[in-house]
């Protein structure tokens, strides 16, 4: 598991921890939170290019990952991340991995190393719309693309930060920031939303342990038909050593 966080945990912003009561946001804040949930509530389904840039803050040392996003709303949400090319140092290598969720199971594909790996982390018999991983703040695997209003409020301090050269073209900027009941890895989110879309453009994070992510959604399309085949997390037939690791059932 620690691998697929090390990938893909800045866009699936990690949250865990019960919502409580909170009334600080300012007037715009709460504007642009609200467009973006709108925005989230007309979102059927979405695919982009991805650009993931990973720093750590202790060594220094920068890998870029490019690949694909393909997401279709819930209840259950579900994804597919492939990253298909890897960059260090100016190398640049060949990188065929899948990250794949299909509301009760996360797959990973590996072909480099020809193996599958697929965990069970929702139980059959929860029900989908409370089960729902992908929902923002429901954690483990809460996506930028479904937050609510209210719950990102009752896990962070949210301010509206004004716009700088160096931000995404025609996008605003919100800064998450964990109130302090919150036990998470992040100590700072940063999430730039398309101006007229209201859609993410960006996302940022940095860690405890001063480590820099930040994901890059590009050549973004939405609501066009998914195809289920996307969303598979059945093994491979052939060639790959499977690994599968399921929930431990819970006394009757």
């Amino acid at each position: 598991m620690r691998t697929l966080i090390a990938l893909i945990v800045t866009l699936l912003l990690a949250v865990s921890s019960h919502a409580q009561d909170q009334t600080d946001l300012s007037p715009e804040a709460a504007t642009l939170l609200q467009r973006v949930e709108q925005a989230a509530d007309n979102l059927k389904s979405l695919r982009a290019r991805l650009r993931y840039d990973r720093i750590q803050g202790l060594l220094g040392d920068e890998q870029r990952r490019f690949g694909e996003l393909r997401y279709a709303a819930g209840p259950p949400g579900r994804f597919a991340v492939h990253f298909e090319y890897l960059i260090v140092e100016d190398r640049r290598d060949r990188q065929n991995r899948w990250y794949i969720f299909d509301g009760r199971y996360l797959a990973e594909k590996l072909e480099d190393e020809k193996l599958f790996i697929r965990r069970e982390v929702v139980a059959e018999d929860q029900d989908a719309a409370e089960a729902d991983p992908l929902r923002f703040g429901s954690g483990p695997f809460s996506l930028p693309l479904n937050l609510r209003k209210d719950e990102v409020d009752a896990r962070f301090v949210v301010a509206a930060i004004p716009p700088d050269p160096d931000d995404p073209e025609n996008t605003f900027h919100l800064q998450l920031t964990p109130r302090p009941h919150m036990d998470i890895e992040q100590t700072q989110i940063d999430l730039w939303y398309d101006n007229k879309t209201a859609l993410p453009r960006r996302v940022r994070t940095l860690d405890n342990s001063e480590n820099e992510s930040i994901i890059d959604l590009l050549r973004v399309t939405t609501n066009e038909k998914v195809r289920e085949a996307d969303f598979s997390t059945d093994p491979p037939a052939r060639g790959y050593r499977v690994e599968e690791h399921h929930l431990e059932s819970k006394p009757q």
